[in-house]
This record gives C-alpha cells, structure tokens and sequence, in this order.
C-alpha cells in the first residue's frame, strides 16, 4: 500500500521517545539542582569562615574554587563547632551537610556516573561498580557484573527535589549564620538570594 503521505512517517513517535525526552529532560534539571545545592554549600561557608577571620568576599572565592564538595562540608561542620552560634544553629549545620554528604552526594555520583543506555525505546541504567569475582561453589569461580535495570523518571525528580529542598534549607541557614555577623562584618559575605525563590520555582516548572 502507497502511503499517500510520506511525511506522516517522519513524525511519528518511536517507542518510548516521549519517555526518553522526559527522562533527558529530567537528567538535565538534576544536574542544575545539584549546582544550586553546591552554591548554597558556598553561600553557607561564607559567613562561616568570616566568624573565623577571612572576611574579603575574594579571599573567601579563592578558598573555595580550591575545595570538592566533600571537604566543604566537613569544613562547615568544624567551623559550626568552633564558632560561638547558637546550638540549634549549631544542629541544622550537621543536619544538612550529613544530609548533603551521606545521601545527596552518594545519589549523585549514581546518577551521574551509571552507564546509561536507550534500546527498544527503554531506558537502562547500570552501576559502574565494575566486576566482581564470585565462588558460588568450591572448586568454581564466577564472574559477577552489574545487569542494567529499567531507569525510573521518579528517581531522577525525587533526587532533584531534595536537592532544591537541601538547598533551600542551606541557604537559609546560611543567613541565619550571617545575622550572628558584627554589623561591620555583614553584608561582606552576605548571601546573595534575593530571587532565589524565583529560581527555584522556573526551575521546577522547566522539567514538570
């Protein structure tokens, strides 16, 4: 049979294509949610380290463009400790950076570094764990590799709702920190977050 409309092939949707782009789509918002939650991290130590004595916004900068993220909240937690805050202050600092170390950031590096792949209009996911050697009896030896498993959309959204929430959270906490500034100190390592609210909400609504 003629198709009296060669183009009609053109435009229809192979399987799981609307799948695909929403899960692209999805991927590239978690990406952008864990640089906000990055940059609260930053906004959060600013004012930690000027409790601490390095008060030049440029000073600070310098420090931080030297520190993985791991070592940043392992740094907020000790200037926390040391400084004289308030203890439920004090509590929401180790709160959320545990929160950003020992669940966020382990999430991240699954999204982020699992091979991914897209056959048959199905989206696959497989740790990089690598291959492990197993004896499942005496005298034998197997070898165990990560099978792929079907990606879930959910996963993905949740792990970047939390990110925005963490971060959100962070940020207010990183100005509650600044208020406890001497007022010749503040506005040195203010956080700027004026529209953060504004950013949060577009992003949201870019992936939904």
């Amino acid at each position: 049979m003629v198709n009296d409309n060669p183009s009609s092939d053109a435009n229809q949707t192979l399987p799981g294509e609307s799948n695909f782009g929403a899960m692209v789509s999805a991927l590239g918002g978690s990406v952008i949610a864990w640089s906000y939650l990055e940059k609260s991290v930053d906004l959060l130590l600013g004012p930690l380290l000027a409790i601490h004595g390095l008060r030049t916004t440029l000073s600070v900068d310098l420090v931080l463009s030297n520190v993985k993220l791991r070592e940043k909240a392992s740094i907020a937690v000790s200037l926390a400790c040391e400084a004289k805050i308030p203890r439920s202050t004090l509590e929401r600092t180790i709160t959320l950076m545990n929160t950003v170390q020992n669940q966020l950031r382990t999430n991240r590096n699954r999204l982020f570094h699992d091979s991914w792949s897209y056959t048959d209009g199905i989206i696959s996911r497989r740790k990089t764990t690598g291959s492990r050697i197993e004896r499942p009896q005496a005298r034998k030896v197997g070898l165990s590799i990560p099978a792929p498993n079907p990606a879930k959309l959910s996963d993905i959204t949740q792990f970047t709702d939390t990110c925005l929430e963490t971060g959100e959270m962070i940020i207010d906490l990183a100005e509650a920190v600044n208020e406890l500034l001497p007022t010749s100190m503040i506005g040195q390592s203010e956080p700027q977050s004026r529209d953060r609210q504004t950013f949060w909400n577009r992003l949201r609504l870019y992936w939904r």
